[in-house]
C-alpha cells in the first residue's frame, strides 16, 4: 500500500517528459534513468510548475524508494491527456495495477476544458478518454488503484465512477469537481465507490473547489506557499507539512476539514453556477475558460485579462453583489493582478448594494445600545462556545486522518488473509499468519483510538449543547452583536 507521500511523487513526476505508447512490459526505473538523461541535458519538457531541479530531486527520489522504482510500465497514454499504467508484483495473487494521470500541464486546452467540464455530462477531452476507461477495465489489466493531481485527479475520480467495481482507492491531489449532469447520470456508482475516494489539496488550491465534488473524504493542507503558487505536487510534497516525511503522514496541525476562507468565496461563486441552467453554465465556463487559458496555460499575468473579467463581471454582477462571500472573491481576485477597483467600478457596486443595510444596520444599533451593553456579562459564555466549536472540529480532523488510516489497514488485512488461504508452502505460511497477527494487532490499536476520539467528541458535543442552551435567552443580544460588527464594517469599507 503506497503513503501519500509516494503517491504525490508519482503525480509529480507525470509532468516530467511524454509518456509514450508502449509496445510491452517496461521497467519504470529504468524509465527514469532514461528520462535524468533527458532532463539533464535539457531535451525533456518539464510542466507543472516544476523547473528542472525539481524534476530531478522528484526522479532520484522516485529511484531510491525500492517500492517505486521496481514498478513496471504496462501502459502509456500520452502525450495528450497522458496517463500511464503501473504493475506492482503482490506474492501469491494477481499483480495489482496502478493508473496514474497527469494534470494539464500548461497546457491551455486543458485548461479550457476544465471550464468547459462544469457545463456538460462530459466535456470533449472526457469523452475521449470513455474508450480508455473501457480498456483499462478489461482483462488485460487489474487497476485497483487510482492517483491524480489536478485535472488528473478529475479523471482518477472519473474512472471510479464508471467503473466502481473494479477500484479500492482512488487518491486525488487537487482534483477539480464534475457538472451536476455528470452526478446525477452516475448517482448509483458514486454512492457506491464514494468511501473509496479521497481528495486532497492544498489550503488555498483554487482549483478542487471547482464543480459538484464526489469525494467520500476532503482534506486540506496549510501549504507555505502563496495562494496562486498552491496548484501543485511541489506544494503538497513539502517537507514542513509532514509529522514523518518518509511515511507519508501530514503534521495533523497542517490538516483542515475545509480550505481557507478566500478558496471558499471563490467556490460560492462557482457553487452558485452550479445551480444555473447548462445553457448559463457553458456561457460561465466558457467565460472562465478564457481567462484560465490565459492565465494558467498561457502564463499571462491577471491584469492582462481585465477585459475578460470586465465582461464576466458585468454579465454576471446581479448574481456577484448578492453575494458578499462572491463579491469578496472577485475583488480579490482584481487586487491579486494588480487591478484598478475605482476604474474597475467594482467599488460603487459594493456601495450601491450595501447602502441601505449600512443605514438600517446603524439605526437597529441605536435603538439596541442599552440592550447591547447589558449583554457584555455573557461575553465569556459566547467565547467558550466558539472555543469549543473550534476543539471539536480539531478533533474531526484526527477522526477523518484515523479512519482513512483504519480503512488503509483493513485493505492490507484482507490482502494478507487471502495470500494465508492460497499459500501452500508451510513455512511461508506461517510468515504471512505472523505478519497479519501484527497488522491485526496495529489495526486493534487503530480502531482503539477511533473509539477514543469518538468518545471525546460525544463529550464535545454534550458541553457544547449545555453552552448553547445558557445562550439562548440572549439570542437578541447576540443580533444586536453582529448588526453593530456589520454596521463597523460597511462604515470601514465606505470610508
Amino acid at each position: 500500500m503506497l503513503n501519500n507521500r509516494q503517491r504525490l511523487l508519482l503525480a509529480q513526476v507525470m509532468y516530467v517528459g511524454k509518456i509514450e505508447k508502449l509496445k510491452e512490459e517496461k521497467s519504470f526505473g529504468k524509465h527514469l534513468e532514461n528520462l535524468r538523461e533527458l532532463v539533464v541535458n535539457g531535451t525533456s519538457k518539464i510542466s507543472g510548475g516544476l523547473n528542472k531541479q525539481d524534476a530531478l530531486d522528484t526522479i532520484d527520489e522516485i529511484l531510491k524508494d525500492k517500492e517505486l522504482s521496481s514498478l513496471k510500465i504496462v501502459r502509456g497514454d500520452g502525450p495528450s491527456q497522458a496517463s500511464i499504467v503501473l504493475r506492482q508484483s503482490q506474492k501469491g495473487k494477481k499483480d495489482q495495477d496502478i493508473a496514474v494521470f497527469r494534470g494539464t500541464g500548461g497546457d491551455s486546452k486543458g485548461w479550457y476544458d476544465n471550464g468547459v467540464v462544469l457545463t456538460q455530462e462530459m466535456s470533449p477531452m472526457q469523452k475521449d478518454l470513455v474508450g480508455r476507461f473501457n480498456d483499462y477495465a478489461g482483462d488485460n489489466y487489474n487497476i485497483t488503484y487510482l492517483i491524480g493531481h489536478s485535472q488528473g485527479g478529475n479523471r482518477a475520480q472519473m474512472y471510479a465512477a464508471l467503473h466502481p467495481e473494479k477500484i479500492e482507492m482512488c487518491y486525488s491531489f487537487d482534483g477539480n469537481g464534475f457538472s451536476p449532469e455528470f452526478v446525477e447520470k452516475y448517482s448509483k456508482n458514486i454512492a457506491s465507490v464514494k468511501s473509496k475516494i479521497v481528495n486532497i489539496s492544498s489550503y488555498d488550491d483554487y482549483v478542487n473547489g471547482n464543480g459538484c465534488q464526489i469525494a467520500g473524504m476532503n482534506l486540506y493542507i496549510k501549504s507555505n506557499l502563496k495562494p496562486l503558487m498552491q496548484h501543485s505536487t511541489k506544494a503538497l510534497l513539502d517537507k514542513s507539512l509532514y509529522s514523518d516525511y518518509n511515511a507519508g503522514k501530514f503534521d495533523i496541525k497542517k490538516v483542515a476539514n475545509k480550505p481557507s476562507d478566500l478558496m471558499q468565496a471563490i467556490f460560492t461563486l462557482n457553487n452558485l453556477m452550479m445551480d444555473k441552467s447548462p445553457k448559463e453554465r457553458e456561457e460561465f465556463g466558457k467565460s472562465m475558460g478564457i481567462v484560465l487559458k490565459k492565465t494558467l496555460g498561457e502564463g499571462k499575468k491577471i491584469n492582462e485579462c481585465e477585459k475578460e473579467l470586465k465582461d464576466i463581471y458585468n454579465k454576471y454582477s446581479k448574481l456577484i453583489k448578492n453575494n458578499e462571500k462572491a463579491h469578496k472573491a472577485f475583488i480579490t481576485i482584481l487586487k491579486e493582478g494588480a487591478i484598478n477597483l475605482t476604474k474597475f467600478g467594482i467599488e460603487e457596486g459594493i456601495k450601491a448594494n450595501y447602502e441601505s443595510q449600512k443605514m438600517k444596520a446603524e439605526a437597529e444599533v441605536e435603538m439596541g445600545k442599552s440592550l447591547y451593553n447589558g449583554g457584555k456579562k455573557f461575553y465569556k459564555g459566547i467565547k467558550n462556545l466558539f472555543s469549543l466549536e473550534t476543539d471539536l472540529k480539531k478533533l474531526d480532523v484526527e477522526r477523518n486522518l484515523v479512519v482513512n488510516d483504519l480503512g488503509e489497514k483493513k485493505l492490507v488485512l484482507i490482502k494478507l488473509y487471502k495470500e494465508v488461504e492460497n499459500c501452500e508452502d508451510m513455512k511461508q505460511k506461517k510468515e504471512l499468519i505472523c505478519k497479519y497477527n501484527e497488522n491485526l494487532k496495529e489495526y486493534k490499536e487503530i480502531e482503539g483510538n477511533l473509539k477514543e476520539l469518538n468518545i471525546e467528541i460525544e463529550k464535545g458535543i454534550c458541553l457544547l449543547r449545555e453552552t448553547e442552551n445558557s445562550l439562548n435567552k440572549v439570542e437578541n443580544i447576540n443580533n444586536l452583536d453582529d448588526n453593530l460588527k456589520n454596521s463597523n464594517e460597511n462604515q470601514i469599507r465606505f470610508v
